[in-house]
């Protein structure tokens, strides 16, 4: 949930815990009967990820870099192929098999967790470097889904980046000088933070699923972006 806000005046806000969502008993179509959980025998519990979107963020083939042109105007709608977590998916992941791992039980029934499946969108552009982060995480390997593990060169770098483009950019150490990109820091109050690119391209200790996991596949695992309108066609050009 969100937090506190790290500027009163500017909408970043740290991330909060929050409460489980209530079980919710539907009725619509037929009455539950009231001596229903004494009867129930579970036949099955699995702990269910989806859509972890693995990504290499210093890849050429990163979707924001498709639009690196100097005659290429942003517009608001194409802001969101810019997340400013993207160096962190890995470390995000872990912490989501970790929370399984200490939840163990299916919440309604109490029997122990039989698997884990993930539903597709392991990797988020196709990449090979992503995939095996994603199954590396899942079997508790050291994991990293940078290209150089330990080294970030990419477009957080704090250099000066075209005034169309790096107004979608947080740089987590704003470049010297004029840029688009401090609206992150100026307008929106993101931190600034010297060390979390050197720290999210390091090699994550995974813990690793503590039951055994299947995955399925999804659009992104097939294709670059996983898109076939205008955008996915240009990817595809570019990098396939």
């Amino acid at each position: 949930m969100a937090g506190d806000r790290l500027d009163p005046g500017k909408p970043y806000r740290r991330l909060a815990m929050d409460g489980p969502a209530p079980i919710v008993v539907r009725e619509d179509l037929q009455r539950a009967l009231p001596n229903r959980t004494a009867k129930r025998t579970a036949l099955a519990a699995f702990g269910h990820i989806t859509d972890t979107h693995i990504m290499d963020p210093t890849s050429p083939a990163h979707i924001t870099s498709t639009f690196f042109r100097g005659t290429t105007a942003f517009s608001e709608k194409e802001t969101h192929y810019f997340r400013p977590q993207d160096s962190l998916t890995v470390q995000v992941m872990d912490a989501m098999i970790r929370r399984l791992n200490a939840v163990s039980q299916g919440p309604a029934t109490g029997r122990t967790f039989d698997c884990y499946i993930s539903t597709g969108d392991a990797s988020d552009n196709r990449g090979t470097n992503e995939v095996h982060a994603f199954i590396d995480v899942m079997n508790g390997r050291k994991s990293s889904a940078f290209a150089f593990p330990g080294t970030y060169e990419g477009l957080q770098s704090s250099k000066l980046l075209p005034a169309n483009l790096a107004k979608f950019i947080w740089q987590p150490v704003p470049p010297k000088g004029d840029s688009a990109s401090r609206v992150w820091t100026d307008g929106y109050g993101f931190p600034t933070s010297a060390q979390v690119l050197a720290d999210a391209s390091r090699p994550v200790a995974a813990e690793g699923a503590n039951v055994p996991w299947y995955s399925g596949f999804g659009n992104h695992d097939e294709l670059a972006h996983g898109g076939t309108n205008p955008l996915g066609a240009c990817v595809s050009s570019r990098f396939g």
